[in-house]
């Protein structure tokens, strides 16, 4: 964390030009270190290899955890298997019971998954599956809190809104290993109308394949028996069946035949048109992030450039939804933080189309597009822009505090929706939020209804990581849907597509990006 002489950093930069040859040289010498000391040492790391995965193996056989459980049946079976998976690419070693079985947590059914911590992947697991709890480091005796490498909290159960039953003693049960996958129910698909529920984050891949292949599907607007407002509906023929069965299977995603009855209440959705803005300046990757999400789920979309707010083309005419990464008013605006320091003398020159940012003109017309209908969704800081730039009737509460009094770098919070609202289709009430921006919202008087669509509680919020004045968060609102004109700005006071990785909050996205 110190850029300075010490034990593991030898030789620091000293200032001065850094070239592309000093990076490759800087790599070459890294590299052939590496070799040398492998080649060197060749039977030492194997033995301690070998020495070290035994050990894991023994400690896991002892307790304290046990094992990690995973019940295949949860509220969305999809996100629990992407979390396995992304388990196994670490070699992890998964098995699944072949009969009912007691813990000390209860009775357990045949087909749970079974991670046991008896295997060269212990540490790993553990790091992964536990909760997190970061301790409270200062930079000195009673200074403020020390700002950690990376970030304090990565629970996957947490972040993939997945239940993980951790066991501390040994049990017994038959099992076997198996690669994660979804048993899907035997359903008979019948010509007429299907539904496909949005609690299955897959449900999103296989309604956008379906779209693009010129299938109309349907929302639901009410309940229907015992389907929740926006399951998707489809009306498919006796050509299509076997189709349609095959995408389910593809995409693990249940379907389910209501017949020919269209008497339910639903209204006709479509993709909409999306425009990510994509900055200029270095290290500003949410967007990054947020097209490999689209990709990974069928969505498609367009970049905008700050040349794209600066010219005379509406940008209603071409976009139906814009998204702004998590980064500050005056980096949307100027390209640069408002404190900035004027270039040093001899300090190379970027070119003049890639710097700056949307200036005024964007920013007229983010609120012109607003007025004419449009959806704009705010992330992280960028919920600053939205309030000072665009005068919506909201406040971040912790915009002036000091990182003394509250400091969140990388943790996850319990957060509360309003399950009322089509923002929240297939989410359950209570989801874990990744947050690492100092922003909390308390919304103001308006002339139209505003929802608050997802707010903190007021007591122990924090499930993983680290956070100083954790209670200036209590009763804040973190998602708040807000008219302006004919359309509408969501800001959202959280990173709902950190790294790729929240796929728990995944549906707090998609279910914008239809109209």
């Amino acid at each position: 964390p110190d850029y300075a002489q010490q034990t593991n950093f030898l030789d620091p930069w000293p200032g001065g030009w850094w070239r592309l040859r000093d990076i490759i040289e800087y790599e070459k010498a890294a590299t052939y270190s590496m070799l040398t000391a492998v080649a060197t040492f060749k039977e030492k790391f194997k033995q301690n290899f070998y020495r070290l995965n035994r050990e894991a193996i023994a400690k896991g056989k002892e307790g304290s955890p046990f094992a990690y459980l995973v019940r295949p049946e949860q509220h969305d079976p999809n996100n629990a298997i992407e979390m396995l998976k992304r388990l196994r690419f670490a070699n992890v070693d998964i098995y699944q019971a072949e009969k009912d079985f007691s813990t000390e947590k209860g009775l357990f059914e045949k087909g749970t998954f079974i991670i046991p911590l008896a295997q060269p992947t212990r540490a790993y697991i553990k790091d992964f599956l536990e909760i997190q709890q970061y301790p409270n480091l200062q930079e000195y005796p009673g200074g403020p809190p020390r700002q950690p490498y990376d970030v304090t909290a990565w629970t996957l159960g947490l972040q993939f809104d997945a239940a993980v039953v951790e066991i501390e003693t040994p049990f017994k049960v038959d099992m076997k290993k198996v690669e994660p996958k979804l048993k899907l129910p035997d359903s008979k698909i019948e010509p007429g109308f299907i539904a496909i529920e949005r609690r299955f984050n897959h449900s999103f891949k296989l309604v956008n394949d379906l779209l693009g292949a010129g299938f109309e599907v349907h929302s639901l607007e009410a309940k229907w028996d015992d389907l929740p407002p926006g399951t998707f509906i489809v009306n498919i023929d006796k050509e299509q069946k076997k189709l349609i069965k095959e995408k389910g299977v593809t995409y693990h995603v249940p379907i389910r035949s209501l017949g020919s009855s269209d008497s339910h209440q639903m209204k006709k959705i479509t993709k909409a048109r999306i425009g990510i803005y994509q900055p200029w300046i270095p290290g500003v990757y949410d967007e990054g992030w947020m097209r490999l999400i689209l990709d990974n789920f069928g969505f498609e979309y367009s970049i905008l450039h700050n040349a794209d707010f600066k010219n005379k083309t509406k940008l209603k005419t071409q976009h139906d939804v814009l998204i702004f990464g998590s980064q500050g008013a005056s980096w949307i605006v100027d390209g640069k933080s408002k404190n900035a320091k004027e270039p040093d003398v001899g300090e190379p020159k970027v070119r003049s189309k890639y710097t700056g940012g949307i200036g005024k003109d964007g920013v007229d017309k983010i609120k012109q597009f607003l007025q004419e209908g449009g959806t704009v969704l705010f992330f992280g800081e960028a919920c600053n822009f939205a309030i000072e730039k665009l005068q919506l009737p909201a406040t971040n509460t912790l915009s002036e505090v000091k990182r003394k009094d509250y400091f969140a770098p990388g943790s996850l919070f319990e957060f509360h929706l309003d399950l009322t609202s089509p923002l929240t289709y297939g989410m359950q009430k209570n989801v874990a939020i990744y947050k690492n921006r100092p922003v909390a919202l308390k919304l103001k008087r308006y002339n139209q209804q505003i929802t608050e669509t997802g707010f903190f509680g007021d007591r122990n919020i924090l499930q993983s990581g680290w956070a100083v004045g954790e209670d200036r968060l209590y009763n804040k609102v973190g998602l708040a849907e807000i008219p302006v004109g004919k359309g509408r700005a969501i800001l959202y006071a959280f990173r709902p597509q950190h790294r790729g990785q929240t796929f728990g909050t995944f549906k707090l996205i998609f279910n914008a990006l239809y109209k």
